[in-house]
């Protein structure tokens, strides 16, 4: 792929400048008159110039082959990119592409992330860096790749944890939880939540010339599961045993992340607190509802065993807690 990219005489700013722009309105008009009239007037493949981009770059990267990388950043040319080259997230298709154009969008973002200058980067406009997750949070939920899948949901995640407005990211997070058809993606947001929880809680090494403490993050206060809580504990009562089941990985990720805060000595008494007192009766009602669910079933099912068993813990740990106060 080198060779031929040097064969056409393509230069790296050209691919990226191919893939990048919006397309052109006139190439999609099948007038007579505008069919080229030479090779050179043939439009380029933009997943095709894609390509040839990750392969130079992986060429660089991994075997040190000579090769000039332009500069690149998340925004925009990451950003408009994956808005070129998926499908608009209404469509509900995203992740349908080919895996090989899945592939390289995801190389090229974790490039762009972990490796490029452009680290760290991010728009003045929300709406660009929400509608870039949300693509990125698609694609992690929908193809049906294992590794395309985590490649997706660890770039989404990076860029979640990047932005430094930590109200832009809870705002993001409690979107997904309220609005996200897909449990898996919602589960998700159950993971970003615990790991800004864990980030924001995190002890920070002490100087002696150190400067008064600033105002706590909002995940190091019981502000962020009182905002979240209506979504993080839904009502399991109303659903269907088909419906119930199908949510199973947003309530063991939930059962998970109330497990960690009763066990945390240093979450205990505040976000511990908080998800105890928020919660009210959901463990209760997520039990009842398990039992209902396996009368109608002979065997129970391996899925409502596991949620019972995590239910269990968290209710026995629950028991413990508030009867050592």
């Amino acid at each position: 792929m080198l060779a031929l990219t040097r064969d056409l005489g393509l230069n790296p700013d050209e691919l990226v400048a191919t893939f990048r722009d919006p397309p052109d309105t006139d190439d999609d008009d099948e007038d007579s008159d505008n069919l080229p009239s030479s090779a050179s007037d043939v439009p380029l493949s933009r997943p095709g110039c894609l390509y040839l981009l990750c392969a130079t770059i992986a060429s660089n990267v991994f075997f040190h082959a000579p090769s000039t990388i332009p500069q690149l950043s998340i925004f925009p040319t990451f950003s408009s990119t994956i808005s070129n080259l998926l499908r608009e997230p209404s469509s509900g298709t995203i992740g349908t592409e080919s895996p090989s154009l899945i592939d390289s969008l995801l190389f090229l973002g974790l490039y762009m992330q972990d490796v490029s200058k452009s680290k760290g980067e991010l728009p003045q406009d929300d709406q660009l860096y929400t509608s870039t997750l949300q693509r990125l949070a698609l694609l992690s939920a929908n193809t049906p790749h294992a590794p395309l899948r985590y490649h997706a949901h660890l770039l989404a995640s990076q860029l979640l944890h990047a932005h430094p407005n930590e109200n832009v990211r809870l705002s993001y997070i409690k979107d997904t939880l309220q609005h996200c058809p897909y449990e898996n993606l919602k589960a998700s947001a159950v993971g970003w939540l615990k790991d800004e929880i864990l980030a924001s809680t995190k002890p920070l090494p002490t100087k002696s010339n150190s400067k008064p403490e600033s105002e706590p993050s909002i995940f190091a206060t019981p502000a962020c599961i009182e905002t979240l809580a209506p979504h993080l504990f839904p009502k399991p009562s109303h659903l269907s045993y088909e419906t119930f089941v199908a949510h199973q990985p947003f309530f063991l990720a939930v059962l998970n992340f109330y497990y960690f805060l009763l066990m945390s000595d240093a979450l205990r008494e505040t976000l511990g607190a908080a998800v105890m007192r928020e919660s009210g009766d959901w463990l209760a009602d997520m039990e009842a509802q398990i039992l209902d669910s396996e009368k109608a079933i002979e065997d129970g099912g391996l899925e409502l065993q596991l949620l019972h068993q995590a239910v269990a813990m968290c209710r026995d740990k629950k028991m413990a807690v508030t009867s050592s106060r």
